[in-house]
């Protein structure tokens, strides 16, 4: 067993949030030489399990005359009280990944922030896993949201909700929880009493969503101020025998809307 391969392995699982729990497993399989294999863990979030096989392999090159282990994936179980479990795979790119809490809040159907290089430059965007739609190995979709498109400013999202902070790093505090996926209970002030709430993050809409004690929606913030502009429909030069028929109707009912006008005026 390569004691640097080993050294590195165990440093990216401390990172992804598995402690130190999970050495003496690593190093009995490693200095067994299998070409694959797994290591298991587990843990609590509330009443809710989730069960991590990280999976390692050996890579094709040689480092130092032997091959090294990668951690390539984790397959995770989780378990919700009085549901039935659900499955997920989470790749991995040079031990690098989603860590315990960023899983089971993705499991959770809840948006997690990430940064990662692309052509040289920093780029951060949202994911959230859809669960409407799965892949030929059953895992839940992968939906992206990128910074360049939510225009989603957490901090100033935040400031619409009128929250008030003792200090600064608690302010930062509750913006790394909402990266993280977590919903963040907070205190807002309603109908002139102090109430217990919780806001997380909705980067579909570029925005925040504020429930109450129950988890009933009672605000969101959204980013995106777009709004249609109506504009009159011109008849003149269309061919209509070619539009469809809702589009016929919609044409003739805003003829008859301008006609009557004429009639007022004269």
């Amino acid at each position: 067993m390569n004691l640097k391969n080993y050294q590195y392995l165990s440093e990216s699982i401390e990172k992804l949030g598995f402690g130190d729990k999970l050495n003496d497993a690593l190093k009995t399989k490693m200095a067994l030489g299998f070409s694959e294999f797994e290591v298991k863990a587990k843990a609590k979030f509330g009443q809710d399990e989730m069960t991590y096989a990280l999976k390692f392999g050996q890579g094709k090159s040689e480092v130092e005359g032997e091959k090294f282990y990668f951690l390539n994936s984790i397959k995770v179980t989780f378990a919700k009280q009085n549901e039935q479990s659900i499955e997920q795979s989470f790749q991995l790119y040079k031990g690098r990944g989603f860590d315990t809490k960023e899983m089971y809040n993705l499991m959770e159907k809840r948006p997690v922030y990430k940064m990662f290089r692309k052509d040289g430059e920093n780029v951060g965007r949202w994911v959230k896993l859809d669960f409407s739609s799965k892949d030929e190995n059953n895992n839940a979709a992968i939906r992206s949201y990128y910074d360049n498109t939510t225009r989603l400013d957490l901090s100033r999202e935040i400031g619409k909700l009128n929250l008030t902070f003792a200090n600064q790093q608690e302010k930062e505090m509750l913006l790394a929880d909402l990266r993280r996926g977590d919903q963040v209970s907070v205190t807002i002030r309603r109908d002139g009493r102090n109430e217990k709430a919780f806001v997380g993050v909705a980067p579909q809409i570029g925005g925040l969503i504020l429930f109450n004690s129950e988890m009933k929606e009672i605000k969101r913030t959204s980013s995106n101020n777009i709004e249609l502009v109506s504009d009159a429909i011109s008849t003149k030069n269309i061919q209509k025998e070619k539009l469809p028929e809702t589009t016929k109707q919609l044409l003739e009912n805003t003829s008859e809307t301008q006609e009557g006008r004429k009639r007022k005026v004269s």
